[in-house]
């Protein structure tokens, strides 16, 4: 990296750690370090580990990496303690868990206006009209992924109303798997 000297300097692992934290707080909303590119120079790993050989085992055990690519320095994938599954949604880091955080956060505020009413008949049908327009929201900004209005169901227990749903949250792109169909086209003239 360089310092404000313009000075080319080199700063040990615990500093790609900070770079990478910071990075990622200043994404907005759900988001992944996945192919995000630091401020650096150069990138060096132990001469034990081979990026491009070993990224899988890499992957696996939740480490975060950066490598080199065709467009310069970048990520890979996001750091992470869940490991039950390498495929599974919420092993990425930031968005599924951002998204969802912010999804319960939306609805909540959503319905807040609604304590200390009175419990009347119609309360479980306001409280579900205003969560199911809340998610609607939250789609169209592209906070979650998806939801599923059927799955809305707001349960009256009397002085409490329990609110529940069934919600995709957003997820990073980590593949795009191009399968060309190889046929004989004719030519035409």
């Amino acid at each position: 990296m360089t310092d404000f000297n313009g000075a080319t300097v080199t700063l040990d692992p615990p500093w790609a750690g900070l770079i990478a934290a910071s990075m990622a707080a200043g994404i907005a909303g759900p988001g992944s370090l996945l192919n995000k590119a630091p401020n650096v120079s150069e990138v060096y790993t132990a001469d034990t580990i081979d990026v491009d050989r070993d990224f899988e085992v890499l992957l696996t055990r939740g480490l975060l990496f950066a490598f080199h690519s065709a467009t310069g320095i970048r990520w890979m994938d996001d750091v992470t303690t869940y490991m039950e599954d390498v495929d599974d949604p919420f092993r990425s880091r930031a968005a599924p868990q951002m998204s969802l955080a912010l999804c319960l956060r939306g609805v909540r505020a959503a319905v807040r206006d609604k304590v200390g009413e009175s419990a009347t008949a119609a309360m479980a049908g306001q409280i579900q009209a205003a969560a199911k327009t809340e998610l609607e929201n939250q789609k169209a900004a592209g906070t979650i992924k998806d939801f599923l209005p059927n799955s809305i169901h707001v349960v009256d227990g009397g002085d409490q109303f329990q609110v529940e749903f069934s919600v995709a949250p957003m997820e990073t792109t980590r593949f795009v798997v191009v399968s060309p169909a190889v046929t004989r086209i004719a030519a035409s003239v």
